[in-house]
């Protein structure tokens, strides 16, 4: 990245993360007037696990791939094509405008967004005013459909949580102590069971936030997710009865379950796991925090409930921070602010404003 932006006129520094869980940061920084209003943008350099078997023949994470108009490779969408896509945008500009943009640019780039940004907290307080911008701009998140260019005028929050059951060191033959062992993967079912409904209901009180406000259903009316030939076909009578797909997509918390597992999904054996456990995010809408995401659950007996980091009865169960709800005001295009977005970070898809 530094080659790159130099010589656009960029001053560069690879910064140490506070954080040992996190990895250096870039902040690269360029001024042509301090009187001048600043732009922060901001990036990620890390990518998810490449899993090579999932992606179809003739295609590899390992291997930028070009077919047609279409990119395919480890980190293309997510996020490192993003902030070129931005990045070679501001480069055309600066040319076209004979070498001035008649603003100033400040880049923040991470490389432990897929982690939960560990130590991006304290980092941006300590280079507060190297940081410091008159708007903040970021293309690191979804349009509501690929055929119309978004910006997201706010964002959820995210907690990412675990549960973790541990009912005994080894596991057990089922055909001689099934029915008198407690089955890990049993009670985390039904634990998962108590914090959302088979339709994907959240079923947490404490998980709900206030009803969507007129001023975001008015925005959202004549918005479509997804319905493009790449995107999912949405599940009818999924999550929070009586919202649109937008309103429950931008206005309404959501809790997932990522990742379920006890004893060996692939060769299973005939014994009782003696373990069991689950990932699960949460996005929470504006004004919403959250300190014990899965408390609820912890009343299934032998499942621990896990905060958003620590150690709790003994179960080796761990969590990033929650991340709150941010608006952004003073755009005057898009989604509004008044409740929420997509969870992560409030985003602008490269090649436009939705018109809303």
């Amino acid at each position: 990245m530094v080659p790159w932006l130099t010589p656009l006129g960029f001053a560069c520094q690879v910064l140490e993360n506070p954080s040992p869980q996190g990895g250096p940061l870039l902040v690269a920084r360029r001024v042509e007037d301090p009187a001048l209003p600043t732009v922060l943008t901001y990036g990620h350099g890390d990518v998810v696990n490449g899993q090579d078997s999932q992606w179809r023949e003739g295609l590899s994470p390992w291997t930028l791939t070009m077919e047609g108009e279409r990119w395919y490779g480890r980190g293309t969408a997510d996020n490192k094509g993003q902030h070129t896509v931005s990045l070679a945008a501001l480069a055309h500009t600066i040319e076209a405008r004979g070498g001035r943009l008649g603003y100033n640019v400040t880049l923040l780039l991470e490389m432990g967004e897929e982690a939960g940004s560990p130590g991006l907290g304290p980092f941006c307080e300590q280079h507060r005013d190297a940081l410091k911008a008159d708007l903040f701009l970021a293309s690191d998140g979804p349009r509501v459909n690929a055929a119309r260019p978004t910006l997201f005028l706010g964002s959820r929050g995210a907690v990412n949580f675990a549960l973790s059951v541990r009912s005994r060191d080894k596991a057990y033959h089922s055909g001689n102590w099934g029915g008198v062992l407690a089955n890990p993967a049993t009670v985390l079912t039904h634990a998962l069971a108590t914090l959302v409904d088979a339709k994907g209901r959240i079923l947490v009180k404490g998980l709900l936030p206030p009803a969507v406000p007129d001023k975001l259903r008015t925005a959202l009316m004549d918005v479509v997710i997804g319905a493009g030939a790449d995107d999912p076909a949405l599940t009818p009578g999924w999550g929070e009865p009586g919202l649109t797909p937008a309103e429950q997509l931008v206005g309404w918390n959501t809790l997932e379950v990522l990742a379920l597992g006890a004893g060996n999904a692939q060769r299973p054996i005939n014994a009782i796991p003696c373990t069991g456990s689950g990932a699960l995010p949460a996005a929470l809408c504006r004004g919403h925090r959250l300190e014990e995401p899965a408390g609820h659950a912890a009343r299934a007996p032998g499942c621990a409930w896990v905060s958003s980091g620590g150690d709790h009865a003994g179960h080796a169960v761990r969590g990033h921070a929650a991340r709150p709800a941010q608006p952004l005001g003073g755009l005057g295009a898009g989604l509004p602010a008044g409740q929420c977005g997509p969870a992560r970070h409030a985003a602008a898809q490269p090649g436009g404003l939705a018109a809303q």
